[in-house]
């Protein structure tokens, strides 16, 4: 599949602003060639961050939390051992994703973690035949690092969580219930950001909900946005955040365009533009001034985002923006229009069916 076939004929456009794909896709992981273990697959939105020792993280992770480590994102490889392996977790908590990290130092860093209950809440009896995502129970928790990312722990007691929408799963419940995606953090003005998609019948409509915090290594500070203020504690899931509108699907990266004083908020949807009569699986995005109000969606590139969509062999998953020459020290900037590449998962099928082999690629981007 090459680009060409899937990125609109017309460079995207927003307040101002066009993302144009600029060359065929290139891999930063190979599964096949590159994999330490057979559970190293990047099943999360692609994330990075410089460390101490002067070489960049990435991490884009499965429930067996990995790292890619390299001087440059060119040089990146796998560390072959596990930064947070959830799989060796009591059978009590779940499991977990590395969603986000933040690191001011380059050796303390903390993350933003989706923790999958579902397992959990089938074995306390919940009957998992009435709907696909029935008995989905998810948490966003927070873990900590203090050895640039060579490994992570779960916070105990009261701080575990960031946001839940409810401690158990509601008897009443049909569908998935909770917050369960995050973007990266964000920084802007001394303040700090994150977007998280969640949902639960009867007590929260499903959308974005917009976080602020002082300090993103003080567990404790993260608020949800209510509409007027950032004001509400998530940590025991009893107040719910007001979603923004706007953002029609799980937001998945955030970066702020110092240039153009905008914010670009990337996701994966369905969406018809303009005249068409259907929607288009793809990578979309919009922008922001303030964070709250964003521009309608417009489209990076068509991407197969189901089986035998666009594509019989691939689906594509998990974008992300990243400007490979950030001046950030967690690349939640783009300082230079021309190193952005658009980052996600190529999941490979076998007669549409998923396989193991799932492969991180980036597409090179113009942004102007």
């Amino acid at each position: 599949m090459t680009a060409a076939s899937l990125t609109s004929r017309l460079p995207a456009s927003g307040d101002e602003l066009s993302i144009t794909v600029t060359g065929e896709p290139r891999t930063i992981y190979d599964w096949s060639e590159d994999r330490c273990e057979d559970e190293f697959i990047p099943d999360s939105p692609a994330r990075a961050f410089r460390r101490a020792d002067g070489q960049i993280a990435l991490i884009a992770t499965h429930r067996k939390n990995w790292m890619m480590v390299g001087d440059t994102f060119q040089s990146l490889k796998p560390v072959c051992h596990t930064i947070f392996d959830s799989s060796r977790i009591k059978n009590t908590e779940g499991l977990f994703w590395i969603q986000a990290t933040y690191t001011r130092d380059g050796t303390h860093v903390v993350a933003l973690v989706s923790n999958d209950q579902r397992n959990l809440v089938i074995e306390q009896g919940c009957d998992a035949s009435e709907a696909d995502d029935a008995c989905w129970l998810n948490k966003i928790a927070n873990a900590r690092s203090t050895n640039m990312g060579e490994s992570f722990a779960l916070e105990q007691g009261p701080n575990r969580y960031v946001a839940q929408v409810a401690n158990s799963y509601p008897d009443n419940a049909s569908h998935r219930y909770g917050m369960f995606t995050t973007s990266n953090i964000f920084e802007h003005n001394k303040k700090f950001y994150f977007l998280s998609w969640g949902q639960g019948e009867g007590k929260m409509d499903p959308g974005n909900c917009l976080f602020r915090s002082d300090d993103p290594l003080d567990v404790e500070g993260w608020r949800g946005w209510d509409g007027e203020h950032f004001r509400i504690d998530m940590r025991l899931g009893k107040g719910v955040c007001r979603p923004i509108t706007g953002l029609p699907a799980p937001v998945r990266s955030v970066s702020y365009l110092a240039f153009k004083g905008i914010w670009i908020a990337t996701y994966p949807a369905r969406l018809a533009l303009n005249s068409e009569k259907t929607g288009v699986p793809a990578f979309y995005y919009s922008t922001s001034r303030d964070l709250i109000k964003w521009t309608p969606p417009e489209r990076i590139t068509r991407a197969p985002l189901k089986p035998r969509e666009l594509n019989d062999d691939e689906v594509w998953a998990f974008p992300s923006i990243i400007d490979t020459s950030s001046g950030s020290h967690n690349f939640d900037t783009i300082d230079d229009p021309t190193t952005a590449i658009l980052t996600y998962t190529k999941h490979h099928l076998r007669n549409g069916v998923g396989t193991m082999r799932r492969d991180l690629v980036y597409l090179p981007l113009r942004i102007q």
